[in-house]
C-alpha cells in the first residue's frame, strides 16, 4: 500500500515539482495551496506525512503544525524559507519531525521524507488479537460483550488495586499511558509487559498483590536441609 503525503505549498511551481518527484518515488500525493484548507484535507486524505510550508495564505504554518500535532501522530516535515534559528526551534518544539530550509537539495529532501516515514509509528486506532479488540483512541479493550481488566505491577510493586480496577466491575477498564509501560520483572534483568485478563462483566475483580507472598531465600533452604540431616 502506498504511503500518502500531503504537500502544503502556495508556490504552484514548487508544489508541482515536489508532487511529481514524490509520485515518481512511489507515494500517493495530494497538494494544498491555502492554509485554511489544510485541516479539512488532512482529515479526508489521512496522510502518512505532511510537508508543510510556514508562510501560507489563509493560516499560519506554525499554528497548523501545532494543531496537526494535537490531533494525532502524523509526521510533519516543515519546508520553508524561514531559516532563522528561532524559527527552527519553534517549529520543532511545536511538533515538527524535521525542518528543511529553502533553497534545498531535492535528493536530500526525498531522503529526509523516507527517513521520517521510517521513524514514524503506525497510526493504528484499533488492534485485533483473536477475539480481543483494543481501541487506542478510547483506551479500552473488549472481548465481545466482556470487559477487560488490566493487572500490572507499578514501581511500588502493587497490582490491580482499587485505583487500577474499575469501580464498577461491569464497566470497561480504562488504560492510562503509564500503565502500558514495562516494568522490570523480579529476579531478572529483563522487562515484563503488563498482563491483561479478560473477564465477564458479571464477575467481580479479585486480583491480589502477588508481591506480598512470602519467599524463602535459597540460603535458608540450604540450612534447613543440613539441619534435617
Amino acid at each position: 500500500m502506498k504511503k500518502r503525503i500531503l504537500v502544503v505549498e502556495d508556490d504552484a511551481a514548487l508544489a508541482r515539482v515536489l508532487k511529481d518527484n514524490l509520485v515518481f518515488e512511489g507515494f500517493d500525493v495530494e497538494s494544498v495551496n491555502d492554509g485554511s484548507l489544510v485541516l479539512e484535507k488532512a482529515k479526508s486524505f489521512a496522510p502518512d506525512l505532511v510537508v508543510l510550508d510556514i508562510m501560507l495564505p489563509g493560516a499560519d504554518g506554525f499554528e497548523l503544525c501545532s494543531t496537526l500535532r494535537q490531533r494525532g501522530r502524523t509526521p510533519i516535515l516543515i519546508l520553508t524559507a524561514r531559516s532563522q534559528k528561532a524559527d527552527k526551534l519553534l517549529g520543532l518544539n511545536l511538533g515538527a519531525d524535521d525542518y528543511i530550509t529553502k533553497p534545498f537539495d531535492l535528493e536530500e529532501f526525498l531522503a529526509r521524507v523516507k527517513a521520517v516515514l521510517r521513524r514514524a509509528r503506525p497510526a493504528t486506532d484499533k488492534l485485533t488479537m483473536g477475539a480481543v479488540i483494543i481501541d487506542f483512541a478510547s483506551q479500552t479493550a473488549r472481548r465481545g460483550n466482556s470487559s477487560c481488566c488490566s493487572i500490572w505491577r507499578s514501581a511500588r510493586g502493587m497490582s490491580c488495586s482499587a485505583k487500577s480496577c474499575c469501580a464498577n466491575c461491569g464497566a470497561i477498564r480504562r488504560f492510562r499511558s503509564r500503565d502500558r509501560s514495562t516494568m522490570p520483572s523480579r529476579g531478572s534483568g529483563k522487562k515484563s509487559s503488563p498482563t491483561c485478563t479478560i473477564r465477564d462483566s458479571s464477575t467481580p475483580c479479585t486480583a491480589t498483590d502477588t508481591r506480598s507472598r512470602p519467599r524463602v531465600s535459597p540460603p535458608s533452604r540450604i540450612r534447613n536441609r543440613r539441619g534435617s540431616n
